[in-house]
């Protein structure tokens, strides 16, 4: 009985040192070095993901675009454009899961619960399931009413609805992939989390979408199913390797069949701030839209021509934030977790660079889009009224790019310092603003199509200064206030050490 006792005692303290052991591998993810080389260590994964897709995407469009250039009836690249909207609605539940994963795990490995981490893992893998199913029965019906308000004509709505069909059939893979990968940002490895994204994307481009193009000759109404394949056969891979504890990490099979954590309901709330960020994406772009083609209604040829440049102009979008955007995604793994611990300093420290290196890269990505648009727009358009359209259009809102992308970055900081439902109301904010000033434009000036474009650099600005202030004044608050809990529980520790010394 006696020997029985010391074993169980032994494994206990063995399974209590590899349980300290891993938490202090993932707290050193976190802080093994300084607050830039953190964040930037921490954005490789998001760069990955963002870059690679936005760039490959924009890839898998020129390959459709050359399928289809011989055959003036398919306008290949106005259906991709106006299905995209449907799809970026449907990246809104895959990126909110997501989120709520990267913001609330990191933290609460910050704060020594593991277990609670595990499970609230396995919570938002069953809510994004059940919801995707939920949603791709409400798509379906919103699909076609949503296109046509974007300015979708009638000779195109068919092929877009049947393309959009084909893309929310496959909503709960996306889903799936976005879930699994964010659980890999929570837990600290960013660079793993982007090199499966970049496997993905690179399936897609290189080998799925070529042999479904020029090999099998698809029709463009289902070209779209080239990422749900990539996509499932990675994301089985990473969820494979997480439910058999792969990673420090290690969710089990049973909690699936347990009650959810108390944890969830908070991940979820800290997800909710991706919603209005993505709508600004989404809602704005499809007025304007609207706006542009019932300014050009009696000319088909320029309607037509409108939609393909917004199309390119939307792929032009993702290239240039995809750092800024990346850089978000380490601020809040890095920041969340400096806040759990009360460090200030370094979460202070990690916003400013985050703005500084996001300022550097779109200064330089806006004056090559407001001096030479052509060089990223020409290769998608195969006629030269789009291309003379283009050289017009894009340097429009490109002047103020650099503000939008820094309120973004502003509005995240909330979530950083634990209050998300700020950062909700600086983008739901962005969203009002923008679609205010296209709607006054387009009364002004309702003939005019490109006018319509200033809404943008109208919203840029006044957002940044609005949002700018706001969020520097609320760091500064925050910071004192962590300062001064620090050094109340210094006060208070130093005081047990004196009396247990006494």
């Amino acid at each position: 009985m006696k020997n029985d006792s010391v074993n169980t005692l032994l494994m206990t303290t063995e399974i209590e040192d590899s349980e300290s052991h891993r938490a202090f591998e993932e707290n050193s993810k976190f802080i093994k070095h300084g607050p830039f080389v953190t964040l930037l260590l921490l954005s490789i994964g998001a760069f990955l993901t963002t870059f690679g897709q936005s760039v490959l995407e924009s890839v898998d469009l020129y390959f459709i675009s050359k399928r289809f250039e011989k055959d003036e009836d398919q306008y290949a690249v106005q259906i991709i454009g106006m299905g995209y909207y449907i799809v970026l609605i449907c990246a809104v539940g895959c990126m909110f899961f997501a989120q709520s994963i990267i913001a609330r795990v990191s933290g609460l490995i910050g704060e020594g619960k593991r277990n609670e981490a595990s499970q609230l893992t396995i919570d938002v893998f069953r809510l994004s399931i059940i919801s995707s199913i939920f949603f791709q029965v409400i798509m379906i019906f919103c699909a076609r009413p949503i296109m046509l308000f974007a300015g979708c004509s009638d000779d195109l709505i068919d092929k877009c609805f049947s393309l959009v069909t084909s893309t929310v059939a496959c909503l709960p893979i996306f889903v799936f992939f976005f879930t699994t990968t964010g659980f890999l940002q929570g837990i600290g490895k960013p660079v793993l989390n982007g090199i499966y994204h970049l496997i993905a994307n690179i399936l897609q481009t290189f080998i799925i979408t070529p042999i479904l193009q020029f090999i099998l000759k698809i029709d463009v109404t289902i070209s779209n199913i080239s990422q749900a394949i990539a996509q499932s056969l990675v994301g089985l891979f990473i969820l494979f390797l997480i439910m058999n504890g792969k990673y420090t990490l290690r969710p089990k099979y049973s909690m699936f069949f347990e009650s959810f954590s108390k944890e969830t309901k908070r991940a979820l709330i800290m997800g909710l701030p991706v919603i209005p960020s993505m709508i600004y994406i989404i809602l704005p772009p499809m007025l304007l839209l609207r706006f542009m083609t019932n300014a050009a209604a009696g000319d088909s040829k320029t309607v037509k021509d409108i939609i393909a440049v917004f199309t390119v102009f939307q792929k032009t979008i993702l290239i240039g934030s995809a750092i800024p955007v990346a850089l978000v995604s380490g601020m809040l793994s890095s920041g969340t977790h400096s806040y759990g611990m009360r460090n200030s300093k370094r979460m202070i420290q990690t916003i400013i660079w985050n703005y500084v290196v996001s300022t550097s890269v779109l200064v330089m990505f806006s004056i090559v889009m407001i001096f030479w648009p052509n060089l990223i727009a020409n290769p998608f358009l195969n006629d030269e009224s789009s291309k003379q359209l283009a050289s017009k259009f894009l340097p429009i809102p490109f002047w103020t790019f650099t503000l939008q992308t820094l309120c973004v970055t502003a509005s995240a900081s909330f979530v950083v310092v634990g209050h998300p439902n700020l950062s909700t109301f600086c983008n739901v904010t962005m969203i009002v603003l923008v679609c205010v000033a296209a709607k006054i434009i387009n009364v002004m000036y309702p003939n005019d199509y490109m006018k319509v474009l200033y809404s943008y650099t109208i919203t840029d600005t006044i957002s940044f200064i609005f949002i700018g202030s706001w969020s520097l004044a609320y760091i500064i608050k925050t910071k004192k206030e962590m300062d001064q809990h620090a050094m109340s529980d210094l006060f208070t520790s130093t005081t047990d050490f004196t009396t247990l010394d006494q």
